[in-house]
């Protein structure tokens, strides 16, 4: 790295990932720790599931602003990073977050019959109780995101496991990692939560 990183991000998973490159989109340089290959911890696998869908409509709006910023990052790094297909919900919940899916306006989602659920999911044929497709949910492609993000941060990324962190009192933190020790900008007030949660 050519700038002294200003913050310490420890492990180069899918959210420490997401955090150094929403940093460096605004201007902040982060260095990045992993101690093993990126993604292969808590991250490792192919895809997670992203939907809109929850009881809450804070975390509605929230994860509409967090497939804006995936939609947006997928465009910049050339990969596809969710899939299109939607997610389908089942059960008892499926009325109330449909309701608050609806309130919230601007999120294609539909109740889905039991004739199109068995049509396009047969292991679901036995299945008689209510149903909606978030078509705009669909699969994180974990693999894909992981690799942009670490070809997309370069050098910022490195080999190495953090031991402690330790605050100086000078308004930095000293990183005391397997290599030596390096110094990180202390964090200041907290941003708000649409900022600092990754997509």
């Amino acid at each position: 790295m050519d700038r002294v990183p200003e913050v310490a991000v420890v492990g180069a998973g899918i959210v420490g990932l997401c955090t150094a490159y929403a940093l460096a989109e605004r201007g902040t340089t982060a260095r990045v720790y992993e101690s093993g290959v990126p993604g292969h911890g808590q991250s490792s696998g192919q895809s997670r599931i992203f939907r809109h869908a929850h009881d809450d409509a804070r975390l509605v709006e929230f994860t509409r602003q967090g497939r804006a910023v995936w939609d947006e990052w997928a465009d910049r790094l050339g990969a596809e990073l969710i899939s299109q297909d939607g997610v389908v919900a089942l059960g008892g919940s499926v009325p109330g977050r449909l309701r608050i899916l609806q309130d919230a306006g601007g999120i294609p989602v539909r109740t889905v019959d039991s004739a199109e659920l068995h049509a396009s999911m047969p292991l679901l044929a036995d299945y008689q109780g209510p149903a909606m497709l978030d078509e705009g949910g669909g699969a994180i492609r974990t693999r894909a995101a992981v690799e942009s993000l670490t070809d997309a941060l370069g050098d910022s990324v490195v080999t190495d496991e953090v031991i402690s962190l330790h605050p100086t009192g000078r308004g930095t933190v000293e990183v005391l990692s397997a290599v030596g020790r390096a110094g990180a900008r202390s964090p200041g007030p907290p941003l708000p939560a649409q900022e600092v949660t990754p997509p």
